[in-house]
């Protein structure tokens, strides 16, 4: 189990992004430290979904430049 360094909600829909940095001697591939978890089924509009789908790129071109590929963030 690894150490919690960001957690971010969406707005748009339940769902939440986690950022799960490796510990010592924990076996994970490198840049496999994001959680996505959403929350049950919902019905959701085309521009609901697109919404969503550009909050996902922007968390992940933010969280590729402001961590390492285990996890810890940049100095």
């Amino acid at each position: 189990m690894g150490i919690v360094n960001e957690e971010i909600s969406c707005e748009i829909v339940e769902a939440s992004i986690s950022i799960v940095q490796r510990e010592e001697g924990e076996c994970v591939e490198p840049w496999r430290f994001v959680k996505l978890e959403v929350d049950g089924f919902e019905n959701m509009t085309p521009k609901e979904l697109r919404k969503f789908g550009r909050w996902c790129l922007t968390e992940g071109k933010r969280i590729g430049q402001q961590y390492k590929s285990n996890g810890a963030p940049r100095a």
